[in-house]
């Protein structure tokens, strides 16, 4: 691997990792700041192991090899096969457990709790999910989040081209000068 495909491969995994944290907290700046209650750690524990912390990490993975995929290939000129993408997914994948943990997801999750519920609220929802119904509950939440993020794909997919044209013309309206500076450089 050259340098400047290690560089853009490692640039693109940090950018990507950056913007996947960024996108599991709101607000992690404000949220760093606060305490969390030990109600919130228990309520964490039980989201992540109801599935989440798995769903989480391979949404991820998912998102990664998608951005570092479209990085190889254009550094490589040519397609990865299914093998190379399916290796690099579990490469990606592997990493992204060991660097961001289930502690620190846990962490995470307890300090969100803990800025949105009081200690009552979060007791209260830990002995809901303790419950038949909230167990069923919570592994609901798994199935609509990862089905979700799925059916969503497939619906932006239908929508694709609808968008594409959409936003090209805002794109143009809203920012003329930056839509003449990118067909200028395509051009060259």
């Amino acid at each position: 691997m050259t340098r400047d495909t290690h560089r853009t491969l490692c640039n693109s995994l940090g950018v990507l990792l950056l913007l996947l944290l960024l996108a599991a907290v709101a607000s992690p700046l404000a949220c760093a700041q606060e305490r969390s209650f030990p109600e919130a750690h228990e309520l964490a524990r039980l989201i992540l192991s109801s599935g989440m912390f798995e769903a989480v990490i391979q949404t991820a993975g998912d998102a990664a090899t998608t951005v570092v995929t479209v990085a190889i290939e254009g550094r490589l000129r040519r397609s990865l096969s299914a093998d190379e993408q399916s290796t690099l997914r579990r490469l990606l994948i592997q990493t992204t457990k060991e660097t961001v943990p289930w502690d620190v997801w846990e962490e995470l999750y307890a300090r969100l709790y803990s800025k949105h519920a009081s200690p009552q609220e979060i007791r209260d929802i830990l002995a809901f999910y303790k419950t038949p119904l909230g167990r069923r509950a919570l592994s609901l939440s798994l199935i609509l989040t990862t089905e979700g993020m799925e059916a969503g794909r497939g619906l932006a997919k239908s929508r694709e081209k609808d968008f594409e044209r959409r936003f090209t013309d805002e794109f143009g309206k809203t920012m003329p000068e930056l839509k003449a500076e990118l067909e200028r450089s395509q051009a060259r």
